[in-house]
């Protein structure tokens, strides 16, 4: 359940799936709105999609993960209100921490 006593870890922002073609080429997949929770400085966990965890993507960093969030779309959410319309019920009652695995 979300603790709403840290509401600093809170983040709004987009998501990208990372993909890389048959020639080597990179391509994101459609940009998700999401609410994030902050990890560590370079990991986010995503809210809205039990277990993934997106690397945070600084400008002229290089993609070193296959799910992203670029810094520039981050936004530390507000208010208990922000967290309520970014993100279902559901997804707010089982949010753990605990459940987001960051793989090195």
């Amino acid at each position: 359940m979300i603790d709403y006593n840290e509401l600093d870890k809170f983040y709004t922002g987009v998501a990208f799936s990372v993909y890389v073609g048959e020639n080597g080429g990179i391509f994101l997949d459609k940009e998700y709105n999401t609410l994030f929770y902050k990890l560590d400085n370079e990991h986010y966990a995503d809210v809205n999609h039990k277990g993934k965890v997106a690397k945070l993507l600084r400008r002229e960093g290089i993609i070193t993960s296959n799910y992203i969030v670029p810094e520039y779309s981050l936004q530390q959410v507000e208010s208990i209100a922000d967290v309520r319309y970014a993100s279902g019920i559901v997804k707010r009652l089982r949010f753990n921490p605990s459940n987001y695995t960051i793989s090195k």
